[in-house]
């Protein structure tokens, strides 16, 4: 409905402490970076979108708003976001306790992608997803799983 109008990156300064109800919304938003650590804001699922805040500690946020927090991590990932190295093993230990949920209900594929670079793809989800992505015709994640696939299995 609003692809055309929708918002690539978002950044919520450390400053804002509240966020009205889904104000940041997969429809109108791409990717929210939450600076400091706005816990209100992220942990009452006011955020409908991937977002990824580093300052936020994983473990608090509720089990939906982990899921958008994790595909985020990953986006971040690909973009190029400096990443601190407790914030990635908190993350990666998180993603790796989840990895098939995480999966079967709400992983993008920029999580996809992530997990099999990692090698913490889980094995056996291998075909069906190279399947599911080539089917939608994403080349990219397709040959990714693909070589993750060969190389680690």
């Amino acid at each position: 409905m609003f692809a055309e109008n929708k918002i690539e990156e978002f950044i919520l300064p450390q400053s804002v402490r509240y966020i009205k109800f889904k104000a940041i919304h997969y429809n109108t938003v791409d990717f929210a970076y939450i600076a400091g650590n706005n816990i209100k804001a992220a942990s009452y699922c006011n955020i409908n979108a991937d977002f990824y805040a580093p300052d936020v500690i994983l473990q608090k946020l509720n089990s939906i708003t982990k899921t958008e927090a994790v595909n985020g991590f990953a986006v971040a990932v690909k973009r190029g976001y400096e990443i601190n190295e407790d914030v990635r093993r908190q993350y990666i230990s998180y993603i790796k306790s989840q990895a098939k949920r995480l999966i079967e209900y709400g992983a993008r594929r920029e999580l996809v992608m992530f997990m099999a670079q990692e090698n913490i793809f889980p094995k056996d989800m291998y075909d069906d997803c190279i399947a599911f992505y080539g089917n939608i015709d994403d080349t990219e994640t397709t040959t990714v799983l693909t070589e993750c696939k060969e190389r680690f299995s």
